[in-house]
């Protein structure tokens, strides 16, 4: 059982086949957690099948509002329920195997370059997907805050715009990120061990924050290199010097008529 959202993606494979179809998949509410119940009468009687079958089950599922951030995850159990008697109502079972999702935040405080809190700012994130595109997960128009905190995020690469720029400030540069986390998966007890936002900073694992100071700056950005405007100041620059070298010369002939 987790606490999820009550949907799940289920697929069996025996010795890589794929037995999905000869499995009943059902999904129910647990107390708030979402039970997923998977079941055969006969697993002998799966086509190409044998006592010696290893069978792996792949689930994929949401984590909802109610999913734990940082060092607690959220836990989910899994064992197995099994009988070899078909005449027998009885079972047996599997100790619980417990593993759990870890999930993290980001923190973004905006201030101006005093470090005093900076009203009026916006931002939008997004998650690099396997295609190698940025995703928007969504946009916060600030208004009077100053503070901006994204749940629920898990391992990857991100990118932060500053989507809304408070008035009589400068925008930041877009500024790419990347989420990563160590945690100890085969362990009893699963933990998380270290985390870490990149560009961002460490992050604390206790509570799962990654937390970063944006700071807008006041004044005239000047063209970055390469930029069309760099080439336009560097055109100036050197028709004027031009201009400097004629008016030179032509002082200097006139100076040697005049004597």
């Amino acid at each position: 059982a987790s606490k999820t959202a009550a949907n799940a993606d289920v697929d069996l494979t025996a010795t890589k086949t794929d037995v999905t179809g000869s499995f009943t998949v059902t999904t129910a509410d647990d107390n708030g957690n979402t039970k997923i119940d998977i079941t055969c009468t006969n697993v002998l009687g799966i086509n190409g099948v044998t006592k010696d079958s290893a069978f792996v089950v792949y689930y994929e599922t949401t984590l909802d509002t109610d999913a734990v951030i940082g060092a607690a995850g959220t836990p989910n159990e899994v064992y197995l329920e099994y009988s070899n008697d078909p005449y027998s109502t009885s079972t047996g079972k599997t100790a619980v195997d417990v593993v759990k999702v870890f999930t993290y935040k980001v923190i973004i405080n905006k201030t101006d370059d005093s470090n005093n809190p900076l009203k009026g700012a916006g931002f939008t994130l997004s998650k690099k997907n396997s295609a190698g595109e940025y995703v928007e997960i969504s946009e916060i128009v600030g208004g009077d805050l100053t503070q901006f905190v994204w749940n629920g995020l898990d391992d990857g690469d991100y990118k932060l715009e500053e989507s809304t720029v408070p008035a009589g400030y400068n925008k930041m540069t877009d500024l790419e990120f990347t989420i990563s986390a160590t945690h100890s998966e085969l362990a009893d007890e699963p933990a998380l061990t270290a985390l870490n936002g990149g560009s961002l900073g460490t992050g604390v694992v206790d509570t799962g924050a990654i937390t970063k100071a944006i700071v807008n700056n006041t004044g005239t950005i000047l063209p970055e290199t390469g930029a069309i405007g760099t080439i336009i100041f560097i055109v100036c620059g050197a028709v004027l010097a031009a201009g400097a070298a004629v008016f030179m010369i032509t002082r200097k002939k006139m100076s040697v008529y005049e004597d």
